[in-house]
């Protein structure tokens, strides 16, 4: 986020469960996500051990959702990899998207990989 020439880092907190939920974030415009249940409930479950798990995991899921939507790198996880079907009532964040009629929405449904 640029204000006033600075640029102020953007830190998502809360929601983190999954690695497509990191993915979201930062293809949202996240500089960084942070984790805080998942880690307790490691911690809880298994000292030191369940935190690394976890943190591995999370990172594995991370992986396998960037080679999915086809990124190399973090940098290339942009906004326009983000499907939102308006079917299911959320927000769509690709504005040129037109909201199509609900009897247009069914016809034209094919069977698409969503990240939740």
């Amino acid at each position: 986020m640029d204000r006033a020439g600075y640029k102020v880092p953007l830190l998502m907190d809360g929601g983190i469960r999954r690695g497509s939920d990191v993915f979201k974030a930062l293809g949202l415009g996240a500089d960084a996500v942070l984790v805080g249940r998942p880690i307790l409930w490691g911690l809880a479950v298994n000292g030191q051990g369940g935190v690394t798990q976890v943190l591995n995991l999370l990172n594995e899921e991370l992986a396998l959702t960037m080679k999915l939507a086809g990124c190399a790198r973090l940098g290339d996880i942009t906004s326009d990899l983000l499907h939102c079907d308006p079917i299911f009532r959320t927000v769509c964040f690709n504005r040129d998207h037109a909201k199509p009629e609900p009897k247009e929405m069914l016809e034209r449904r094919k069977p698409l990989a969503y990240l939740r």
